[in-house]
């Protein structure tokens, strides 16, 4: 039996033992748990000519959110550090008066604890910036408010398709004419106050709001002169699609109540959706005068541009723009001056987005767009990487990228990766497949196509099965058939692809092609003749796409002063 002495014993011992192990756990978590060591980012910014420049404004934003974290000034000498960062990644901007802002430069302070980052500033009105190989040029700025200073565009500003890079060959303007044709889709549409049309988002609701019909217009029968009732009932012609029917209570309570806005939205809505523009554009100005928004003048650009006063419509989006620099507008903006071929300020507006939104996938995409058009391949390529990179799981940014990145050989291998994300995100989806088989294919010399021919073959055949109505698996299908000199295939192939897009040129001139192949010459003569036509046809588009373009940059400089 123990004793009570030898009890206290034990226990001053077993004290003991945990004191010394709860000191020793505290010094093990001190050392494993020390903060890490403050990061830093310093540098030099330089003049055009090499000169040190002072004064130079810095900003540290957060790649993620866009907030700014950081500013630092440059010292007499140029230098500058921002110092005492944590981990993570950030984007670097400099601005100086009298200076285009530099290229946002992205810094991963993820792993390293201190990166150099030299910086150069072009003098503005320069314009040594367009050789730059980022993707982000000078023209970016950190502040869109000071991009857009100044509401009107410039002949100065402009210089439409007949840029190198527009449409000088028939393989750029086709993959163009895509990238521009899925850039318009994500731009905004104007849309009623009221919300979406039930009969478009919910077609069982048409029957239930159909019912209130008859007593709201009893409503409006028993009080003609009441605000409510009138633009109750336009409301609900509204959201049943009976746009021409909302349009007179929609007058009456805008009679009744000018300074309503919802009211009076809706009724310039209306009156654009019903054609009616110049009605549309007196509403609108009338507006204006009571409450000048950013949404309103949206509106307006759309009255213009649907009316072909083409200037007009991009002036009143650089003014929404410049109202409110959201991302949408500022895409709109970009957007709206790409339609029109007006390269180099869409490059600048979508620039100047990029810069406050790095982190939207849209401006990325349109940003790609626009230096695709104007030539600037590898750039190209390289902001529609970024978007894809932004979230992976959103498919839109790969198929910009899908159609696009062949004209870049230096970033075949990236885009090859991201397309195979792509692809294995998306097994299901025939797009995915099919581009992750063409960079496979596209992305080798010419040694390895037949070494990864077998796979290549596959990944489209099964393009082919997911989406029966896609003719590109078909087509490429057909080219490396006729590689191969398996002629019968290719032309089983080319003319499926035919058959589900019959205004593929490429197309019916390969299986033109493959009909001299097999001495099939009447057929031939066929496809090589509906060829001609659809190329013909193209022509035509491409030649009256650049007329648009130097028509409206003629209307520009018309309507400039002579000063400008």
């Amino acid at each position: 039996m123990i004793s009570a002495k030898e009890r206290r014993s034990q226990a001053v011992e077993l004290s003991c033992m945990c004191l010394l192990m709860s000191v020793l756990a505290i010094a093990l978590l001190g050392a494993d748990a020390r903060p890490t060591r403050p990061r830093t980012i310093s540098g030099t910014v330089r003049g055009s000519s090499g000169e040190a420049l002072s004064g130079v404004r810095i900003t540290l934003t957060n790649y993620v959110n866009s907030l700014s974290i950081y500013t630092a000034v440059s010292s007499p000498r140029g230098h500058y550090v921002c110092e005492r960062l944590k981990a993570g990644k950030y984007i670097l901007t400099a601005e100086a008066t009298d200076f285009q802002p530099s290229t946002p430069q992205v810094i991963d302070l993820t792993s390293r604890e201190e990166v150099i980052v030299d910086l150069r500033l072009i003098p503005l009105g320069t314009q040594d910036a367009k050789s730059s190989s980022q993707p982000g040029k000078s023209g970016q700025n950190s502040n869109p408010a000071d991009y857009y200073e100044g509401s009107s565009l410039k002949p100065a500003d402009l210089t439409g398709s007949i840029d190198a890079g527009g449409y000088s060959a028939a393989a750029s303007a086709a993959v163009y004419r895509h990238l521009l044709q899925g850039a318009a889709e994500l731009r905004s549409v104007p849309s009623f106050h009221a919300g979406e049309r039930a009969n478009k988002a919910h077609p069982e609701q048409s029957t239930s709001l159909a019912a209130r019909e008859p007593e709201l217009k009893k409503a409006v029968e028993a009080a003609p002169h009441s605000f409510d009732a009138n633009h109750n009932l336009g409301q609900l012609y509204i959201q049943l699609g009976k746009t021409n029917s909302a349009i007179p209570y929609f007058e009456e309570a805008y009679r009744l109540n000018p300074s309503h806005y919802a009211n009076a939205y809706d009724l310039a809505l209306a009156y654009l959706e019903t054609r009616n523009f110049s009605a549309a554009r007196q509403q609108l100005r009338a507006m204006m005068a009571q409450k000048d928004t950013a949404e309103v003048h949206k509106l307006l650009a759309e009255v213009e541009g649907n009316s072909g006063n083409f200037l007009e419509a991009a002036n009143e989006y650089q003014h929404a723009a410049q109202m409110e620099p959201s991302e949408q507008n500022i895409f709109d903006w970009g957007c709206q001056l790409l339609l029109h071929r007006t390269v180099e300020p869409a490059i600048d507006a979508f620039q100047a987005g990029v810069s406050r939104y790095p982190g939207s996938a849209k401006l990325w995409i349109g940003l790609g767009v626009a230096l695709y058009s104007r030539g600037r391949y590898d750039d190209a390529v390289e902001a529609l990487l970024r978007a894809a990179d932004l979230n992976p799981s959103d498919p839109g940014p790969y198929l910009f990228l899908g159609k696009a990145y062949t004209i870049s050989t230096k970033q075949a291998d990236n885009v090859a990766n991201r397309l195979k994300r792509f692809a294995e995100l998306e097994p299901q989806n025939a797009q995915a497949i099919y581009y992750y088989a063409l960079s496979l294919w596209k992305g080798k010399g010419d040694e390895d196509h037949q070494a990864e021919s077998d796979q290549f073959e596959a990944l489209l055949k099964k393009a082919a099965s997911l989406d029966p109505a896609f003719p590109d698996p078909d087509l490429q299908l057909g080219i490396l058939y006729a590689s191969q000199h398996k002629y019968s295939e290719a032309i089983e192939r080319y003319q499926q692809a035919v058959k589900l897009n019959p205004d593929l040129a490429d197309a019916h001139y390969r299986l033109g092609q493959a009909y001299v192949r097999t001495g099939q010459k009447e057929q031939a003569q066929q496809e090589f003749e509906l060829y001609e036509r659809l190329h013909q046809q193209q022509m035509a588009e491409g030649e009256k796409q650049r007329g648009e373009a130097l028509k409206f940059v003629r209307t520009i400089k018309e309507h400039s002063p002579k000063s400008q």
